[in-house]
């Protein structure tokens, strides 16, 4: 009995060091902004991923190697109209703690609509 369980806490670490998740967090423009105003925003959707980068840099590869961003712009003619950007983080360290931080900068909040979370359920190969 001892010996099954052991292989099986070992079958979990193993399973936890080798397996990724996929998360995401979304920023809204602070300022109105519509699908005219798209390549300043992805501009600044650029920044926050720089700083995502950094951050991974500087914490053991916490968020992962592979980071992409998205940016989409509401249409001209809405009222309140924004831009959104979604950083996706695609080798997600879960192990290292799940929480994703939040980035400062000048012309992006957080997006309520868009929060941070896990990408569905699948367990990716972290490298």
């Amino acid at each position: 009995m001892k010996l099954v369980s052991t292989i099986l806490l070992t079958t979990q670490i193993v399973g936890i060091a080798l397996g990724c998740t996929q998360y995401k967090i979304g920023y809204k423009s602070k300022s109105t902004a519509c699908e005219l105003d798209g390549n300043t925003w992805r501009n600044h959707c650029r920044d926050l991923l720089f700083q995502y980068t950094q951050y991974t840099e500087q914490h053991d590869g916490r968020l992962g190697k592979d980071m992409t961003q998205d940016v989409s712009c509401d249409p001209c003619d809405w009222k309140n109209q924004h831009c959104y950007c979604t950083v996706s983080f695609w080798r997600f360290r879960e192990w290292l703690g799940t929480e994703i931080p939040t980035m400062k900068h000048d012309s992006w909040v957080l997006d309520g609509n868009n929060p941070a979370g896990q990408i569905g359920s699948k367990t990716v190969d972290c490298d």
